[in-house]
């Protein structure tokens, strides 16, 4: 058990037994390195871990963070299950700060991680959770990177003058708070949740992928004017739209199953982009393409392309293109039907 140590530069290993840490360690002019054979534990409230350059650490079990660790002017590495036996898991209740952030280990729970001049790197075995302490945020000055091997869950993220890249392996994803890129977003997994009133917004290109289940958009999707490529949104199985998703290029949107649109779930493309909904779109007969009353497809001068397996239920599709390719709407199987009267089909 350690107590506080400041020097000019702070090196400590634990051998065969777990290093805890009771108070601040502060390296004024170099770095820290923490090493133990089992478990690092800050669990103490002022056991503050601080660097003026690298911070890095290593534990071949569990490392917990009761309070903020910082490399003020380098990287901040933090790596448990070293010895790749499968068990070590980090778990930060307080802020996490450096010019790079890397954090691997099997589970990942963090609050509110931070880096300052590149990027955030997070790889599990299995879970990803940055809403370990609430509404936490994941900020890097460049880009944002989650691996995991089972299930993520976030909520605010930001890639300042990067992108944002959400790939579980195994396991669904679930953003609670906003996520931003000033270039790509790609987020990845067995199925996608976002919760109601959440933004997702790229300057870039934007695509989400469902391999196994459902996305479920319930705030708004878009990208914002400094680029404007284009958004895709796959799933296997259905893909459901309660708010707006707004795109400066193409918008795709391609459901194994069902795709359906609440009264708000409204598409909107910029200029010349197209808008192309495909329900069945792994062509196993199954699948329908609902619009509520009150929703509206507006392409602006792009145009439209709705498919369904089985029945399509229009709410207001909207182009000014006048080309004789303007507005496609095919069902297979069933039939085109009037989902209101709210505004006219097309």
């Amino acid at each position: 058990t350690i107590g506080t140590i400041e020097g000019a530069t702070v090196n400590m290993e634990s051998t065969g037994a777990d290093l805890n840490i009771d108070n601040t360690i502060n390296a004024t002019t170099g770095g820290v390195t923490l090493v133990a054979e089992t478990d690092i534990d800050t669990a103490a409230a002022a056991a503050t871990v601080t660097g003026a350059n690298a911070v890095t650490m290593t534990a071949d079990g569990n490392i917990t963070l009761a309070d903020t660790a910082t490399a003020t002017d380098g990287t901040l590495t933090i790596t448990a299950d070293a010895d790749d036996s499968g068990a070590g898991d980090v778990a930060a209740t307080a802020a996490l700060e450096g010019d790079d952030v890397v954090i691997s280990g099997v589970n990942i729970a963090t609050d509110d991680v931070t880096a300052d001049d590149g990027d955030v790197t997070m790889i599990a075995d299995a879970s990803i959770d940055t809403t370990n302490a609430g509404a936490a945020t994941v900020q890097a000055t460049n880009d944002v990177t989650m691996n995991a091997g089972t299930t993520i869950a976030v909520d605010n993220v930001t890639a300042t003058n990067g992108s944002v890249a959400l790939d579980a392996a195994n396991g669904g994803i679930t953003i609670n708070g906003d996520v931003s890129a000033l270039l790509n977003v790609l987020i990845s997994g067995n199925s996608i949740t976002q919760a109601a009133g959440e933004d997702l917004l790229a300057g870039g290109w934007l695509s989400l992928i469902a391999d196994v289940t459902d996305i479920v958009l319930n705030g708004t999707i878009g990208n914002g004017a400094a680029i404007g490529g284009d958004i895709d949104i796959t799933a296997a199985n259905d893909v459901t739209v309660n708010d707006d998703v707004t795109g400066n290029a193409d918008l795709t949107i391609e459901a194994g199953n069902d795709a359906v649109f609440a009264a708000n779930g409204d598409l909107l493309t910029n200029g010349t982009g197209s808008i192309s909904v495909t329900a069945d779109a792994d062509s196993n007969l199954t699948g329908v393409l609902t619009m509520a009353d009150g929703t509206v497809f507006n392409a602006d001068t792009g145009t439209l392309d709705l498919s369904a397996a089985g029945t399509v239920t229009l709410g207001s599709v909207t182009t000014t293109n006048a080309t004789e390719d303007a507005v496609s709407v095919t069902s297979t199987t069933a039939d085109i039907v009037d989902g209101g009267v709210t505004a006219d089909e097309i």
